[in-house]
């Protein structure tokens, strides 16, 4: 960002100038990314002390002091997020993406936070799987600092890796909150594509996919649908462009609800999936659910009156049941497992995916 006083950098520090041409130089990250805001709280969190930021694909776990307040997360996309000079990390592949964490709830310290996890991780391959835990170190320093990392948690006992995500458990793991960086110590392999987003919108005549990619060695993707969950078939093939890219595609509206998925090519043949998506279609449907898919909290809106709610499972085992006469309702579901579920509101069901 250039200002009267010099160029700032994604923080606003360290870029300005001293009454002379010379510019203080940066090491806090300058790229792309995406950025989150959510109200931490004892009333916003889940019963285990959860809260997901589900734009930049993070979530944290609280006991005791929590922030009460507005925590901001932002994911930034760079090469090199920190000092080419600290020894700390030095050996170590960092992660192409940095996490910056401000907090302006009533509580700045003490915090008792217990966990964070980390979904999309480029240096991380399903192939490694079995011994990831090793590999993986967590490093932070001030939110508004440069410089030298300080190691947060690199215990294996405290680590829990699977394809793409990793999340570091300590007690406490952070007692305030800072910039973040993920170190590979494994040498492992990268994958060649990194999903940063992937939504179906329902529009007037048809149902609009769109995704953007970080790639590197992938082929194509394979749009699939599947019209109850568990099957899907190929509707269009899209080949990849390489480097960082936008793609859509569409498919006819239909009645009812539609799973989407991507099929993701890599040039040797490999695949993987992306996450499922749900695209609901009631032509008189007074029934609306948000967000679908959802990590969190189901929102839930009906016509003014009586309503009996029920929840199951794919397997038809009923998980909840209450009665409303509200038009709005909310569910917690960040307890359940990942799959998809549904909902009966009287005599109609509902489709919707626990991601």
């Amino acid at each position: 960002m250039t200002t009267s006083s010099g160029v700032k950098d994604a923080l606003g520090n360290h870029g300005t100038t001293f009454n002379t041409p010379t510019y203080e130089l940066s090491q806090v990250a300058v790229g792309g990314g995406r950025s989150d805001v959510a109200t931490v709280s004892s009333a916003s969190m889940n019963s285990f002390g959860y809260i997901s930021f589900d734009n930049t694909n993070t979530s944290m776990r609280f006991s005791g002091t929590n922030p009460d307040g507005e925590i901001v997360v932002t994911r930034i996309v760079v090469e090199g997020p920190y000092a080419a000079d600290d020894a700390s990390i030095a050996d170590d592949d960092v992660d192409n993406e940095y996490f910056v964490v401000r907090n302006f709830g009533a509580n700045r310290s003490s915090l008792g936070v217990m966990q964070m996890k980390f979904k999309s991780i480029s240096e991380m391959s399903g192939d490694e799987q079995d011994t990831l835990n090793k590999n993986f170190s967590l490093y932070k320093r001030a939110s508004n600092g440069y410089g030298a990392w300080n190691k947060v948690v690199s215990d294996t006992t405290n680590i829990d890796a699977e394809k793409g995500i990793v999340a570091f458990n300590a007690s406490p793991l952070a007692t305030s909150f800072s910039q973040f960086v993920i170190t590979n110590s494994g040498n492992l392999s990268i994958l060649p594509i990194e999903l940063l987003r992937f939504e179906a919108e329902l529009k007037e005549s048809n149902v609009q996919l769109n995704w953007v990619a970080v790639e590197d060695g992938l082929s194509h993707y394979e749009v699939e649908r599947s019209l109850e969950g568990t099957t899907f078939v190929g509707i269009e093939t899209v080949y990849a462009k390489g480097g960082t890219s936008s793609y859509e595609a569409e498919d006819d509206k239909r009645e009812g609800v539609v799973y989407y998925r991507l099929k993701m090519v890599e040039d040797d043949g490999t695949v993987t999936y992306s996450h499922v998506l749900a695209v609901e279609y009631h032509e008189e449907s007074s029934v609306l659910l948000y967000p679908n898919p959802t990590s969190g909290i189901l929102n839930i809106e009906m016509d003014a009156g009586h309503h009996m709610v029920i929840l199951f499972d794919v397997s038809g085992r009923e998980l909840l049941r209450f009665e409303s006469d509200s038009p709005k309702e909310r569910i917690d579901v960040s307890d359940l497992p990942s799959g998809v579920y549904v909902l009966r509101i009287d005599n109609e069901s509902y489709s919707f995916i626990r991601h």
